[in-house]
């Protein structure tokens, strides 16, 4: 047998065991018999590809690292090495993994997306925007203008923004997704009855998508139609009954209406459900405060102060309360800290 026969039965015997996800024995087979072929550069890629499968991003690191060795200028295996680097966070060496696979082959277009999202994920937003609008000019596609549209809003240049929402609508008109984010750009300039049009279409399609209930709540708060916010807010805890944030929002409403009594059984609520949301506790301390129950309003921002211990507002309140109670000692330590905080 010659050795590209013995070369093909190994990859088809390869081939078998991936489709029953034996990657481990699959793994097993090539490394008892790599050292058998003089050409191993596929062999290695194989290797590469199977302990991403098992999550070792590290050995596949090493082995498509030897791939190149013999074949420096494969596209495909830079891209697979750069698969690795980001699987370990290693986004320098990503990043330049993956550069190097567009360059051999212009047509990776698929490359220039990941590439994309990576420099959003790090904050290099113009450079995702090259990145991704590079991807463009080889296919449209929704998610990536989705992307854009965000990366524009972050980079402050809302007619960009507003450009590829435009484009995506037109390519998905019924994209939940970028209804939404349609909708929060009506809001963003005050556009409230249009905001509401484009989540309502989400919601018609949808009863229960939260995020559209969550800003049709946050719209009508905003054109102080209170009760039929609630009324959204209150359908997202009947189909998530742990939402703190819609929580919240009620508890909201009900302070802004001197509806003391539901307004701290809301933001209990909430904390109840997450006890890290600081402006919960705040404004549950500061209706405690103003009730002139100093030990209990304490209590909340000192649990505050146990998720963020460099809370402002916490820190400043506590020392107003201390001020009430009398206790100037205690009130300056905390506003010193509040000082020491600012200063930084």
């Amino acid at each position: 047998m010659t050795e590209y026969e013995a070369l093909s039965e190994l990859i088809e015997r390869i081939d078998e065991l991936v489709k029953k996800e034996q990657y481990n024995l699959a793994i097993e087979t090539i490394e008892n018999q790599i050292d058998n072929f003089g050409d191993k550069q596929i062999l290695y890629d194989f290797l590469g590809k199977l302990n991403m499968l098992v999550k070792d991003p590290l050995k596949a690191a090493g082995f498509l690292i030897k791939s190149l060795e013999i074949q420096p200028d494969n596209a495909l295996t830079l891209e697979l090495l750069g698969d690795a680097y980001y699987a370990m966070e290693n986004w320098e060496e990503t990043i330049i993994s993956w550069h190097k696979a567009c360059e051999i082959d212009q047509k990776k277009f698929d490359v220039w997306k990941k590439l994309g999202e990576l420099y959003y994920q790090i904050g290099e937003y113009a450079k995702a925007t090259k990145a991704l609008q590079v991807f463009l000019e080889y296919e449209e596609n929704v998610d990536v203008y989705s992307l854009l549209a965000d990366i524009f809003r972050k980079m402050g240049n809302d007619i960009e923004s507003w450009n590829q929402l435009m484009k995506a609508e037109k390519l998905a008109p019924d994209n939940r997704r970028i209804l939404i984010q349609i909708g929060q750009s009506y809001s963003d300039i005050g556009n409230y009855e249009r905001a509401i049009d484009y989540f309502q279409k989400v919601v018609s399609d949808e009863p229960e998508n939260a995020s559209a209930l969550f800003f049709l709540g946050k719209m009508h708060v905003s054109k102080k139609n209170y009760t039929q916010a609630i009324e959204f807010f209150s359908q997202i805890i009947e189909i998530d009954p742990d939402n703190a944030l819609a929580y919240y929002e009620i508890a909201d409403i009900y302070a802004s209406q001197a509806k003391i009594d539901e307004a701290i059984k809301m933001y209990d609520e909430c904390l109840s459900k997450d006890p890290s949301i600081e402006e919960a506790s705040v404004a549950i301390a500061s209706l405690h405060w103003v009730s002139k129950k100093y030990e209990k309003a304490l209590t909340y921002l000192k649990e505050a102060l146990r998720y963020n211990k460099t809370s402002i507002d916490a820190l400043q309140m506590i020392g107003d309360i201390y001020e009430d109670m009398d206790d100037k000692e205690q009130a300056e330590e905390y506003w010193s800290k509040v000082a020491e905080i600012k200063e930084d």
